[in-house]
Protein backbone atom coordinates (compact mmCIF):
# COMPACT_ATOMS: atom_id res chain seq x y z
CA UNK A 1 0.00 0.00 0.00
CA UNK A 2 0.95 3.66 -0.28
CA UNK A 3 2.16 5.68 2.74
CA UNK A 4 1.91 9.45 3.11
CA UNK A 5 4.30 10.89 5.71
CA UNK A 6 3.69 14.48 6.86
CA UNK A 7 6.65 15.76 8.89
CA UNK A 8 9.03 18.62 9.62
CA UNK A 9 12.01 16.36 10.33
CA UNK A 10 13.77 16.52 7.00
CA UNK A 11 16.25 13.75 7.73
CA UNK A 12 13.36 11.38 8.43
CA UNK A 13 11.56 12.38 5.24
CA UNK A 14 14.65 11.98 3.05
CA UNK A 15 15.58 8.63 4.61
CA UNK A 16 12.25 6.89 3.92
CA UNK A 17 10.44 8.75 1.13
CA UNK A 18 10.46 7.90 -2.56
CA UNK A 19 8.91 11.22 -3.62
CA UNK A 20 8.80 14.53 -1.74
CA UNK A 21 6.22 17.31 -2.06
CA UNK A 22 6.59 20.71 -0.37
CA UNK A 23 3.55 22.87 0.42
CA UNK A 24 3.88 26.57 1.18
CA UNK A 25 0.88 28.72 2.06
CA UNK A 26 -1.49 26.08 0.76
CA UNK A 27 0.16 25.63 -2.64
CA UNK A 28 2.51 22.97 -4.00
CA UNK A 29 5.93 24.54 -4.63
CA UNK A 30 8.05 21.42 -5.17
CA UNK A 31 7.55 17.78 -6.16
CA UNK A 32 10.65 15.67 -6.78
CA UNK A 33 12.26 12.31 -6.25
CA UNK A 34 13.86 12.14 -2.80
CA UNK A 35 17.11 11.12 -4.48
CA UNK A 36 17.21 14.42 -6.38
CA UNK A 37 16.91 16.83 -3.42
CA UNK A 38 18.70 17.48 -0.13
CA UNK A 39 17.74 19.22 3.10
CA UNK A 40 18.91 22.74 2.09
CA UNK A 41 16.92 22.49 -1.15
CA UNK A 42 13.81 21.52 0.78
CA UNK A 43 14.30 24.40 3.22
CA UNK A 44 14.58 26.89 0.37
CA UNK A 45 11.35 25.55 -1.08
CA UNK A 46 9.57 25.63 2.29
CA UNK A 47 10.74 29.10 3.30
CA UNK A 48 11.03 30.69 -0.13
CA UNK A 49 14.32 31.15 -1.98
CA UNK A 50 14.35 34.90 -1.35
CA UNK A 51 13.62 34.53 2.38
CA UNK A 52 15.84 31.58 3.25
CA UNK A 53 18.50 32.44 5.82
CA UNK A 54 21.82 31.38 4.21
CA UNK A 55 23.48 30.83 7.59
CA UNK A 56 20.65 28.61 8.80
CA UNK A 57 20.45 26.69 5.54
CA UNK A 58 24.20 26.20 5.52
CA UNK A 59 24.20 24.67 9.00
CA UNK A 60 21.10 22.49 8.61
CA UNK A 61 22.11 18.88 9.28
CA UNK A 62 25.81 19.47 8.50
CA UNK A 63 27.05 16.85 10.92
CA UNK A 64 30.29 15.94 9.15
CA UNK A 65 32.80 18.47 10.46
CA UNK A 66 33.85 19.17 14.02
CA UNK A 67 33.68 22.88 14.84
CA UNK A 68 36.65 24.33 16.68
CA UNK A 69 36.37 27.19 19.15
CA UNK A 70 38.91 29.99 19.31
CA UNK A 71 41.99 28.85 21.19
CA UNK A 72 42.58 30.50 24.53
CA UNK A 73 39.11 32.04 24.74
CA UNK A 74 37.97 33.41 28.10
CA UNK A 75 35.99 31.08 30.36
CA UNK A 76 32.63 32.75 31.03
CA UNK A 77 31.02 30.06 33.22
CA UNK A 78 32.18 27.03 35.18
CA UNK A 79 30.55 24.20 37.12
CA UNK A 80 32.62 22.18 39.58
CA UNK A 81 31.15 18.86 40.72
CA UNK A 82 27.63 20.21 41.13
CA UNK A 83 24.76 18.11 42.40
CA UNK A 84 21.12 19.16 42.14
CA UNK A 85 18.13 17.36 43.64
CA UNK A 86 15.09 16.66 41.50
CA UNK A 87 11.42 16.88 42.42
CA UNK A 88 11.46 13.46 44.11
CA UNK A 89 14.62 14.14 46.09
CA UNK A 90 16.87 12.15 43.75
CA UNK A 91 20.14 13.54 42.36
CA UNK A 92 18.92 14.91 39.04
CA UNK A 93 22.42 16.28 38.38
CA UNK A 94 25.11 14.12 39.91
CA UNK A 95 28.62 15.57 40.00
CA UNK A 96 28.62 17.61 36.78
CA UNK A 97 31.68 19.70 35.86
CA UNK A 98 31.78 21.98 32.84
CA UNK A 99 33.63 25.05 31.59
CA UNK A 100 32.10 27.26 28.89
CA UNK A 101 34.32 29.57 26.86
CA UNK A 102 33.44 32.75 25.02
CA UNK A 103 32.53 32.21 21.37
CA UNK A 104 31.83 28.47 21.59
CA UNK A 105 28.70 26.33 21.56
CA UNK A 106 28.69 23.48 24.07
CA UNK A 107 26.07 20.93 23.04
CA UNK A 108 24.48 18.64 25.62
CA UNK A 109 22.47 15.73 24.22
CA UNK A 110 20.27 13.35 26.12
CA UNK A 111 16.91 11.72 26.47
CA UNK A 112 14.34 13.82 28.33
CA UNK A 113 14.44 13.46 32.11
CA UNK A 114 18.15 12.82 32.60
CA UNK A 115 18.90 16.07 34.41
CA UNK A 116 19.13 18.51 31.51
CA UNK A 117 16.32 20.71 32.87
CA UNK A 118 17.98 21.08 36.28
CA UNK A 119 21.37 21.71 34.67
CA UNK A 120 19.88 24.40 32.42
CA UNK A 121 18.36 26.20 35.40
CA UNK A 122 21.72 26.22 37.21
CA UNK A 123 23.52 27.56 34.14
CA UNK A 124 20.85 30.25 33.71
CA UNK A 125 21.39 31.37 37.31
CA UNK A 126 17.81 30.49 38.26
CA UNK A 127 18.71 27.67 40.67
CA UNK A 128 21.70 27.20 42.98
CA UNK A 129 23.28 23.73 43.14
CA UNK A 130 22.78 21.72 46.32
CA UNK A 131 26.44 20.71 46.27
CA UNK A 132 29.51 21.87 44.36
CA UNK A 133 30.29 25.28 42.92
CA UNK A 134 28.75 27.19 40.03
CA UNK A 135 30.35 30.35 38.60
CA UNK A 136 27.71 32.03 36.45
CA UNK A 137 28.17 35.48 34.84
CA UNK A 138 25.68 38.31 35.35
CA UNK A 139 24.79 38.84 31.69
CA UNK A 140 23.01 35.58 30.90
CA UNK A 141 20.26 34.92 28.38
CA UNK A 142 17.95 31.92 28.81
CA UNK A 143 15.76 30.41 26.08
CA UNK A 144 13.56 27.93 27.98
CA UNK A 145 12.00 24.93 26.29
CA UNK A 146 8.46 26.11 27.07
CA UNK A 147 7.98 29.52 25.47
CA UNK A 148 4.29 29.68 26.42
CA UNK A 149 4.64 29.25 30.18
CA UNK A 150 8.27 30.23 30.82
CA UNK A 151 9.42 32.37 27.91
CA UNK A 152 6.53 34.81 27.59
CA UNK A 153 3.52 36.24 29.41
CA UNK A 154 0.73 35.93 26.88
CA UNK A 155 -1.43 38.68 28.37
CA UNK A 156 1.46 41.20 28.18
CA UNK A 157 2.18 43.11 25.01
CA UNK A 158 5.49 42.64 23.21
CA UNK A 159 7.10 45.72 24.77
CA UNK A 160 6.27 44.42 28.23
CA UNK A 161 7.68 41.00 27.33
CA UNK A 162 10.91 42.55 26.06
CA UNK A 163 11.04 44.60 29.27
CA UNK A 164 11.15 41.39 31.33
CA UNK A 165 14.82 41.10 30.34
CA UNK A 166 15.71 44.71 29.46
CA UNK A 167 14.43 46.40 32.62
CA UNK A 168 17.87 46.32 34.27
CA UNK A 169 19.54 48.22 31.42
CA UNK A 170 20.14 51.85 32.45
CA UNK A 171 19.24 52.94 28.90
CA UNK A 172 15.65 52.03 29.73
CA UNK A 173 15.45 53.42 33.27
CA UNK A 174 15.25 56.79 34.93
CA UNK A 175 15.89 56.04 38.58
CA UNK A 176 13.17 53.57 39.66
CA UNK A 177 11.00 54.44 36.64
CA UNK A 178 10.89 52.60 33.35
CA UNK A 179 11.38 54.58 30.14
CA UNK A 180 8.54 52.97 28.22
CA UNK A 181 9.05 55.10 25.11
CA UNK A 182 12.64 53.91 24.79
CA UNK A 183 11.57 50.33 25.47
CA UNK A 184 8.91 50.56 22.76
CA UNK A 185 11.48 51.90 20.27
CA UNK A 186 13.87 49.08 21.17
CA UNK A 187 11.06 46.56 20.79
CA UNK A 188 10.33 47.80 17.26
CA UNK A 189 14.03 47.55 16.44
CA UNK A 190 14.24 43.96 17.70
CA UNK A 191 11.05 43.04 15.84
CA UNK A 192 12.58 44.28 12.60
CA UNK A 193 15.94 42.65 13.26
CA UNK A 194 14.41 39.26 14.07
CA UNK A 195 11.51 39.47 11.62
CA UNK A 196 8.76 39.18 14.26
CA UNK A 197 5.55 39.30 12.28
CA UNK A 198 3.09 41.32 14.32
CA UNK A 199 1.28 44.64 13.84
CA UNK A 200 3.50 46.38 16.38
CA UNK A 201 5.01 46.28 19.88
CA UNK A 202 1.61 46.84 21.54
CA UNK A 203 0.25 43.49 20.32
CA UNK A 204 -0.30 40.88 23.04
CA UNK A 205 2.24 38.05 22.89
CA UNK A 206 -0.43 35.39 23.25
CA UNK A 207 -1.92 36.29 19.86
CA UNK A 208 1.27 35.49 17.92
CA UNK A 209 2.01 32.19 16.19
CA UNK A 210 4.40 29.80 17.91
CA UNK A 211 7.23 30.65 15.54
CA UNK A 212 6.83 34.39 16.10
CA UNK A 213 6.63 33.89 19.85
CA UNK A 214 9.95 32.03 19.70
CA UNK A 215 11.48 34.86 17.67
CA UNK A 216 10.47 37.26 20.44
CA UNK A 217 12.11 35.07 23.09
CA UNK A 218 15.29 34.63 21.01
CA UNK A 219 15.48 38.37 20.23
CA UNK A 220 15.06 39.31 23.88
CA UNK A 221 17.51 36.78 25.29
CA UNK A 222 20.21 37.40 22.68
CA UNK A 223 20.02 41.11 23.49
CA UNK A 224 21.02 40.45 27.13
CA UNK A 225 23.30 37.41 26.65
CA UNK A 226 26.58 39.32 26.60
CA UNK A 227 28.46 36.55 28.42
CA UNK A 228 26.38 33.36 28.31
CA UNK A 229 23.34 32.04 26.46
CA UNK A 230 21.54 28.91 27.68
CA UNK A 231 19.22 27.43 25.04
CA UNK A 232 16.99 24.55 26.13
CA UNK A 233 15.32 22.69 23.25
CA UNK A 234 15.08 26.04 21.42
CA UNK A 235 13.37 24.63 18.30
CA UNK A 236 10.86 22.32 19.98
CA UNK A 237 7.47 22.53 18.27
CA UNK A 238 8.67 24.90 15.54
CA UNK A 239 8.17 24.52 11.81
CA UNK A 240 11.22 24.25 9.57
CA UNK A 241 11.38 27.98 8.77
CA UNK A 242 11.32 29.01 12.44
CA UNK A 243 13.74 26.25 13.45
CA UNK A 244 16.13 27.33 10.69
CA UNK A 245 15.93 30.90 11.98
CA UNK A 246 16.89 29.82 15.52
CA UNK A 247 19.72 27.66 14.18
CA UNK A 248 20.97 30.60 12.13
CA UNK A 249 21.14 32.86 15.18
CA UNK A 250 23.03 30.22 17.19
CA UNK A 251 25.38 29.69 14.25
CA UNK A 252 26.13 33.43 14.14
CA UNK A 253 27.06 33.39 17.81
CA UNK A 254 29.31 30.39 17.19
CA UNK A 255 31.11 32.30 14.44
CA UNK A 256 31.88 35.29 16.71
CA UNK A 257 34.97 34.79 18.93
CA UNK A 258 33.88 37.81 20.99
CA UNK A 259 30.33 36.49 21.41
CA UNK A 260 28.92 34.82 24.50
CA UNK A 261 29.48 31.21 25.37
CA UNK A 262 26.46 29.13 24.39
CA UNK A 263 25.13 25.99 26.05
CA UNK A 264 22.67 24.14 23.84
CA UNK A 265 20.70 21.45 25.68
CA UNK A 266 18.58 19.47 23.25
CA UNK A 267 16.91 16.13 22.75
CA UNK A 268 17.39 16.69 18.99
CA UNK A 269 20.70 14.97 18.29
CA UNK A 270 21.03 16.45 14.79
CA UNK A 271 20.72 19.93 16.29
CA UNK A 272 23.47 19.29 18.84
CA UNK A 273 25.84 17.69 16.33
CA UNK A 274 25.37 20.38 13.69
CA UNK A 275 25.88 23.43 15.89
CA UNK A 276 28.29 22.49 18.67
CA UNK A 277 32.03 22.92 19.10
CA UNK A 278 32.07 20.39 21.93
CA UNK A 279 29.47 17.71 22.64
CA UNK A 280 28.46 16.08 25.91
CA UNK A 281 25.85 13.49 26.76
CA UNK A 282 23.77 13.57 29.92
CA UNK A 283 22.62 10.23 31.29
CA UNK A 284 21.09 9.74 34.74
CA UNK A 285 22.41 13.07 35.91
CA UNK A 286 25.98 12.43 34.78
CA UNK A 287 27.62 14.70 32.23
CA UNK A 288 30.16 13.00 29.97
CA UNK A 289 32.22 14.45 27.07
CA UNK A 290 31.96 12.89 23.63
CA UNK A 291 35.37 12.46 21.89
CA UNK A 292 35.65 13.99 18.43
CA UNK A 293 35.93 10.53 16.88
CA UNK A 294 32.51 9.55 18.26
CA UNK A 295 30.63 12.65 17.07
CA UNK A 296 27.91 10.89 15.13
CA UNK A 297 24.41 9.65 15.81
CA UNK A 298 25.77 6.16 16.34
CA UNK A 299 28.60 7.29 18.61
CA UNK A 300 26.49 9.52 20.83
CA UNK A 301 23.68 6.97 20.90
CA UNK A 302 26.08 4.26 22.05
CA UNK A 303 27.27 6.47 24.90
CA UNK A 304 23.68 7.13 25.97
CA UNK A 305 22.86 3.42 25.99
CA UNK A 306 26.06 2.56 27.87
CA UNK A 307 25.19 5.13 30.53
CA UNK A 308 21.64 3.84 30.90
CA UNK A 309 22.88 0.29 31.45
CA UNK A 310 25.85 1.18 33.63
Amino acid sequence: GAVVLVAHKLDEVLSVADRVTVLRRGATVLTASAADVDAPALIRAMVGADEADPVAVGHWLEVGGVLEAAAGAEAVAALEGIRVRGARGEWAVDGASLEVRRGEVVGIAGVEGNGQRELALVLAGAVAPDEGRARIPERVGFIPQDRTHEGLIGAFDLTENFALALHGDQAFRRGPWMRWGALRDRSRELMRRFDVRAAGPDVRAGTLSGGNQQRVVVARELSVARDLLVAENPTRGLDVASAAFVHGELARLAADPAGPGVVLLSTDLDEVLALSHRVFVMVRGRLEPVPAGERSREGVGARMLAGLHA
